[in-house]
């Protein structure tokens, strides 16, 4: 039975850009989200034929195989599969986690439950206005892995999270 790097648990924006990274960096990656046409399905379908999608329920087959296991952030920490992946001691990881392993250069990370989208664009526009390369990353701007699988893992001068 097939191994997997990494399984995506959820085919929204988050899974695809996940997905996609996995893909062109040559890791095994396989998809499985509860809903029977999640909002990127027909992209993957197309742009990404020989992922494997298990679709319409959790595939606990397939996230029984995965090395680790990329939790979409849709995905309800309280769920039934994420009880499940503790049960089955499978590590899970967000996309930011993979990202973080895979980007060597300055972050600022911003966290919290107000304000975060309105400081992310000032620090970014503050930090171009000084002609640093910089790139806008998370819940505004590109997902975090398509931030490396677009520029080939080029180093900005800051990243803004």
């Amino acid at each position: 039975m097939e191994q997997y790097d990494i399984v995506v648990l959820g085919l929204g924006i988050t899974g695809y850009a996940t997905i996609s990274y996995c893909e062109k960096f040559g890791k095994s990656v396989a998809v499985t989200d509860n809903r029977e046409k999640p909002p990127l399905r027909e992209r993957l379908e197309k742009s990404l034929p020989n992922i494997k999608a298990s679709l319409g329920s959790y595939d606990y087959e397939m996230l029984s195989r995965a090395k680790r296991v990329v939790v979409s952030p849709g995905v309800s920490p309280g769920s039934e599969v994420i009880a499940w992946l503790k049960e089955n001691n499978k590590e899970t990881i967000s996309d930011i986690d993979l990202f973080l392993e895979n980007y060597s250069g300055k972050i600022i990370a911003i966290t919290g439950s107000n304000g975060k989208s309105t400081t992310v664009k000032m620090l970014y526009d503050l930090i171009n206005l000084t002609g640093k390369s910089t790139a806008m990353i998370g819940n505004i701007g590109k997902p975090a892995l398509s931030l490396l699988e677009a520029n080939n893992s080029k180093i900005f001068d800051w990243v803004v999270l």
